[in-house]
């Protein structure tokens, strides 16, 4: 038996009836998971037929070559294999491709900031690093965000503005772009450091020009900053001045501080020309003046006067202000310049009318006397005169009185008459009359020897008053018998004895009989002036003899 053992085998391999195909598609950022199973799963679109059976189609990743963000390129390999194991490989591959730009979600958004002087760097850039607030998504994987700015175009002050193109670029170089404008402004107006000061000034006649002027220039002291420009310029609204009185008036001005961008701030002040200088009188000033009443008073002066703002009157007043007495009376001067402000300068002159001569007497004034009195009585003494007398001024009032006044011994005394004329303000003119009174000595004519107490002695009552007297006793041939000074009644006497003469011894006693006598005694009052009085006559003497 011949065995024949045929073996029948498979060694061809699969046909690879339709090639399995590249699919690319469009990123989705997550791998793309379910249109790559789906490839797969559809073997890429692959078909084969086998000479002898079935045929399987299976794959394996064979290569995978990423690409710019989420893109990937996956080679596989598809393998027909039949039931023998013959298997026939073709490849193909699924790639990932993006060709979407990013999308911009949220625009980039105009910033409009206020001016800091400094270029508002912070905020500049914190718009530019929140890409002006703009917002972007991609499909396939993250964002990278550039701009274009250079720089912002200088406008007033520290000002301008910069047009700013932000764009988004996803991993492949694919962009989106959104523009916004970064605006820098100065909507601020300046700030008013030091407020405009009023001024007053002392008005000049001229306006007061230079003052204003330099006033004006200086803005009235104001000063002022800006948060965006260094340089403030200052304008004012000074149109003209309305004058008041004389030169003088006032303006309130508004001083404008404007920055390089055109805002603006005011302060106001206000420049017053003022007149407080009263006018000054032209003349020289009549000056105050002490008169007598029976002078003639001074006609007024005309004054005139200037002021330095404008023009000056003078008004004048008279006023008379009555004294003690009807003659001294002040007349009171008064000339008022006053200008057209009505500041005033007074100027008085007081004219002092005064009463002070006193009364002249007219008549003759009585003298003073030395009067010999009788039997010492006042009575005896010769009437007053009569004394007149006239004033400068008015009329004239005269007084008379009278006193006595003792002397240093009973038979002397003193009588003075005054007579004062005084007019009506008082002065006085006083006379006075003194009269030195001496009262007759009295004389007892009879003298006796005989030692009776009767008449023993010639008495001269009241001689003790003159102790500077001379007493002489004649006989009837007129021959001095007795003659003695300082005669005092009491030791020095005549008791009818001779002191001694050519016809007589001394201490003779006389012979009965009439005899002369003479008696001489001084009398003063003062002790320095005097005056010799006389008294003379008979004496009787009863001697022995």
């Amino acid at each position: 038996m011949h065995t024949q053992t045929i073996t029948v085998q498979d060694s061809t391999d699969p046909v690879i009836d339709t090639m399995p195909s590249n699919l690319t598609v469009e990123c989705d950022g997550n791998g793309n998971t379910t249109e790559l199973n789906n490839w797969l799963a559809n073997n890429a679109g692959a078909m084969a037929s086998d000479n002898c059976g079935n045929v399987t189609i299976t794959n394996n990743l064979v290569n995978t070559n990423d690409g710019c963000g989420q893109t990937t390129t996956y080679t596989y390999n598809f393998i027909a294999t039949d039931t023998c194991g013959n298997s026939t490989i073709e490849q193909a591959m699924f790639i990932i491709v993006d060709t979407t730009a990013p999308i911009i979600t949220l625009e980039a958004t105009d910033l409009t900031v206020e001016c800091d002087g400094s270029g508002n760097a912070n905020d500049l850039n914190a718009w530019l690093n929140n890409n002006a607030g703009a917002v972007a998504s991609d499909n396939c994987g993250n964002i990278i965000w550039s701009n274009d700015f250079s720089g912002l175009n200088d406008e007033c002050g520290t000002t301008g503005t910069a047009t700013v193109t932000f764009t988004a670029t996803d991993g492949c170089g694919l962009t989106a772009t959104t523009t916004a404008i970064f605006t820098i402004q100065d909507t601020t107006n300046p700030i008013i450091v030091e407020q405009a000061s009023n001024l007053s000034v002392e008005c000049d006649g001229l306006g007061n020009t230079e003052a204003l002027q330099q006033w004006l220039n200086e803005n009235g002291g104001a000063s002022a900053s800006d948060s965006c420009s260094s340089i403030v310029s200052w304008s004012n609204n000074f149109n003209s001045f309305d004058f008041d009185c004389g030169a003088t008036g006032s303006v309130t001005v508004d001083f404008m501080a404007t920055d390089d961008c055109g805002n603006e701030t005011m302060t106001s002040a206000t420049f017053t020309i003022e007149d407080t200088t009263a006018p000054n009188f032209v003349e020289t000033l009549p000056q105050d003046r002490v008169l007598n009443c029976e002078d003639t008073i001074p006609t007024v002066i005309n004054l005139t006067a200037t002021d330095s703002c404008g023009t000056a009157t003078v008004s004048f007043n008279e006023t008379i202000e009555d004294q003690s007495c009807d003659n001294s009376y002040v007349i009171v001067r008064t000339w008022t310049a006053t200008d057209a402000c009505g500041n005033e300068n007074s100027h008085m002159q007081r004219l002092f009318i005064e009463d002070t001569t006193p009364p002249q007497f007219v008549t003759n004034l009585p003298e003073d006397l030395f009067i010999n009195l009788e039997g010492c009585d006042i009575d005896n003494l010769p009437e007053p005169s009569i004394v007149e007398a006239i004033d400068n001024c008015g009329s004239v009032d005269i007084t008379y009185s009278q006193t006595e006044t003792p002397g240093d011994c009973e038979g002397k005394f003193t009588v003075t008459r005054e007579w004062i004329a005084t007019d009506s303000c008082g002065n006085t003119n006083a006379h006075t009359q003194t009269i030195n009174v001496s009262c007759e000595v009295i004389i007892y004519n009879a003298v006796s020897t005989f030692n009776d107490g009767n008449d023993n002695f010639f008495k001269i009552e009241g001689i003790n008053c003159y102790p500077n007297n001379h007493v002489k006793i004649f006989n009837r041939w007129g021959v001095i018998v007795y003659e003695t000074r300082g005669y005092d009644n009491i030791t020095n006497v005549f008791k009818g004895f001779s002191d001694g003469r050519a016809t007589f011894n001394k201490n003779e006693e006389l012979p009965t009989g009439n005899y002369f006598y003479i008696i001489e005694y001084e009398f003063s009052v003062d002790g320095v002036n005097s005056e010799i009085l006389n008294e003379s006559g008979y004496l009787y003497l009863n001697s022995n003899n």
